[in-house]
């Protein structure tokens, strides 16, 4: 029996019993319970005296010091399409920038050429390597949009069984820098569990001392460790070289990484168990005995929460004309970018937030902060493309420079600045270094909750409908754990999205040429967002039953956090960044937040609604 089958054949019984913690969506409602124990426990808890607070945060300091130098390692890779590299445009960009000619005429071929040139590739300029590369992934997906929208049909559905599926390559270009980071992540751990023991063996502290420093070891400890199965995934990737141009190809560094890593010859078992260790497993099992990541119960909520979303979305014309509000003023793309800046600055001024240099002082080649510390709202060409997303390295909220509806504005900017926002601002007035940039980790449901609590509370407010996290990411990861292969996944995550669309068509909503073009969003976005369930190294047609990325089921967990934090009354908790459950019970138990000092939302967007509401009322008057 080779490796490989031996891999295949025990798990039945291994993992009969639950092997991992139940996922977010699972546990959330005991968690909650637990912080809000611990918040009353820390109550009668005898203080830390002012000298042993000193001494704690001078050993923190000292612990956060070390990872984040850990963190700042940022190796290098990069994933080449190679199906764009068939093409003469796709080779002669290739020359240019790289200064040597692509040699290769299949597949196969050009991946074997692209690792024995990784070195010319790494010597291109960064942000010009970046960009070949993010072409080489807008040709594959334009090239696969093109062949399945041909399929469509007049109900939008698609034909898959004779698409080709992409193929790529993934490249470490830096494979020391991620062996010095897996190095000093297992000298970090072999620290932790030194100073455990000193802990538990050395002279006795004082019993709140000593629990303190007890919970303060735990929680770097579940840090590293999923920072350590990260980092074991670059060598997964390794395999696929090793496999195309032989163990001799590999450099001593590629090598003591291959040795370092818990990849066996089954890649997708291992990063499906790495994938539930970090982000948990139902207690649900499939045929073969595995746990399963998307069990049936969060399943059936992905239904109850598409009904939601299609009532919701059906009633959005009578929700408003019973507040008083136009339909086709408000889905009328009124406010210019210029209107959208100064929403945007205010929002950002009401919270004391706002930074002194002006939006037009951020260089987007050169994303550093504001010399003051402060936020900055920037609307940019560049951004067009992606709507708004908050970047805390360079302190700013970046949105299209374009005209755009006042109910895409509103509740938008209430989830970036009076959510994701005030999650940085809050964490940075936490006492310790470890939430200052690497974090707690596992924070997924919880970085989104609040903002997603924001979007939604702010749109029922101002215009009367619901915003909630579609479903899609959950169905199409339940096709992946049906085995499905990445096309299946697009096809899965496609039907998802136009649920809705053939709903809002049957209702009338919808024209046959707006359902056509809601159809082709969908279908681009699908073949996107398929790809986060599959990692680098794999290809694309293989059909696996293993899920390797299940984080962001954490779209659809998050409503059922809030829900789950709000009942305990603590939800204002949320509002903290880079915490997870462990995190808040950490903090909430030994004094080091006060939930009375937590920064959570004014809602301050509504009141700029009830000040420009009056131009979007049936009649046009206040």
């Amino acid at each position: 029996m080779t490796p490989s089958e031996l891999s295949t054949s025990i798990p039945r019984k291994q993992e009969q019993q639950p092997l991992y913690k139940p996922r977010v969506f699972e546990r959330v409602g005991e968690d909650a319970k637990e912080i809000r124990s611990e918040m009353e426990a820390a109550q009668d808890r005898h203080p830390l005296s002012e000298s042993e607070r000193a001494a704690f945060i001078r050993f923190e300091n000292a612990l956060g010091e070390t990872l984040e130098k850990i963190y700042s390692l940022s190796p290098k890779s990069a994933t080449a399409y190679t199906e764009y590299l068939l093409t003469e445009k796709g080779r002669a960009s290739f020359e240019k920038l790289f200064g040597i000619s692509v040699d290769g005429d299949d597949s196969d071929s050009v991946k074997r050429f692209l690792l024995g040139h990784v070195p010319e590739i790494l010597s291109a300029n960064g942000k010009d390597r970046t960009n070949f590369f993010r072409r080489s992934n807008d040709y594959h997906e334009q090239s696969l949009f093109s062949e399945l929208s041909a399929t469509m049909d007049e109900d939008a559905a698609i034909d898959i069984r004779n698409a080709t599926a992409p193929d790529r390559i993934h490249l470490l270009l830096t494979p020391e820098e991620s062996l010095r980071r897996s190095e000093r992540l297992r000298q970090f751990k072999g620290a932790l569990k030194k100073f455990h023991s000193e802990l538990v063996n050395g002279p006795h502290l004082g019993q709140e001392m000593e629990r303190v420093l007890s919970d303060t070891l735990d929680l770097y400890s579940r840090r590293v460790n999923e920072m350590i199965i990260g980092s074991s995934q670059a060598a997964a990737s390794l395999k696929e070289k090793r496999t195309l141009l032989g163990q001799e190809s590999l450099s001593d560094p590629e090598k003591a990484l291959l040795q370092l890593s818990s990849i066996t010859e089954n890649p997708e078992t291992d990063l499906s168990r790495m994938d539930k260790v970090i982000h948990g497993a139902s207690e649900e099992h499939d045929s073969n005995g595995w746990q399963k990541q998307v069990g049936e119960e969060l399943a059936r909520y992905a239904d109850s929460i598409e009904e939601e979303i299609i009532k919701s979305t059906l009633h959005e014309k009578d929700s408003l004309e019973n507040l008083g509000l136009d339909p086709e003023r408000i889905g009328a793309k009124s406010l210019t970018f210029g209107e959208t800046q100064s929403i945007g600055d205010e929002l950002l001024s009401r919270y004391g937030l706002l930074s002194a240099f002006g939006s037009d002082t951020f260089d987007p080649d050169d994303p550093t902060p504001a010399p003051d510390g402060k936020w900055r709202f920037v609307l940019h060409e560049r951004y067009d493309a992606s709507g708004f997303s908050t970047d805390p390295k360079s302190k700013t909220v970046k949105g299209p420079r374009k005209d755009l509806s006042v109910m895409d504005v509103l509740p938008t900017l209430a989830h970036e600045i009076e959510g994701h926002v005030l999650q940085h601002t809050n964490k940075e007035l936490l006492p310790l270094r470890i939430f200052k940039r690497s974090g707690a980790g596992r924070w997924a449901p919880f970085a989104e909750c609040a903002a997603m609590r924001n979007q939604d509370f702010v749109s029922r407010n101002a215009f009367g409908t619901s915003f909630l996290p579609g479903p899609h990411y959950t169905r199409a990861m339940s096709k992946k754990l049906e085995g499905g292969s990445y096309l299946e996944c697009v096809e899965a995550h496609y039907e998802s999205m136009l649920s809705l669309s053939r709903a809002k068509r049957d209702a009338g909503i919808l024209d046959k040429d707006g359902f056509r073009n809601e159809a082709v969003s969908a279908l681009k976005r699908s073949i996107n967002r398929a790809k986060r369930l599959f990692v680098n190294e794999l290809g694309l047609d293989r059909q696996s039953s293993f899920l390797v990325h299940s984080k962001d089921t954490a779209y659809l967990e998050q409503t059922e956090v809030f829900r789950a934090f709000k009942e305990q009354g603590i939800e204002k908790l949320l509002y903290i960044g880079s915490a997870n459950s462990e995190a808040l019970r950490f903090l909430c138990g030994n004094g080091f937040v006060d939930p009375d000092n937590v920064i959570d939302p004014k809602f301050y967007s509504l009141e700029i609604w009830d000040r420009i509401k009056g131009n979007y009322t049936l009649d046009g008057k206040h």
